[in-house]
């Protein structure tokens, strides 16, 4: 019982940046970090693929393979796929490819098709990496249009 509530203070410390901040925002996105892992944690499947496009940094990625049996990652920035491929080398469960997702997610989807729960986590859109100040993949003239207003 006392540990849970230690768990807990210190759980509203270490967030209370990120929860003001969503909060002064009125909860739109992105979302904490938190918040998305919990959300994604709560779909999760027994024996389940994950696949997630958009690798960026890896963090999502690291998550998912604590949780998962298998996950495959697309990036299409070559910066962040080389950083997250010399960061997963060494992790049976995980694959990173380089590619734009809408290229090869069919073929990832036929590969892996003895995979009884899949999941997949569509988190790729056109960004700046945020902790560099610089430009990632894509332009907004290249972006591929999923439906027109």
């Amino acid at each position: 019982m006392f540990q849970n509530f230690i768990n807990n203070k210190f759980w509203i410390i270490k967030n209370r940046k990120s929860l003001k901040n969503w909060y002064k925002r009125n909860f739109r996105s992105p979302s904490p970090s938190f918040i998305k892992l919990k959300i994604l944690e709560s779909h999760n499947m027994k024996n389940c693929l994950w696949i997630e496009t958009g690798t960026y940094y890896g963090d999502t990625t690291y998550f998912l393979s604590k949780i998962a049996k298998k996950v495959i990652s697309i990036e299409a920035d070559k910066r962040l796929f080389n950083l997250a491929s010399d960061r997963f080398k060494s992790f049976k469960n995980v694959e990173i490819f380089f590619s734009k997702s809408e290229k090869i997610l069919q073929n990832i989807l036929l590969k892996n098709r003895n995979f009884n729960n899949l999941c997949i986590y569509l988190d790729a859109h056109l960004c700046n990496d945020h902790k560099k100040n610089i430009k990632t993949y894509g332009t907004q003239k290249k972006a591929l249009q999923l439906c027109r207003s």
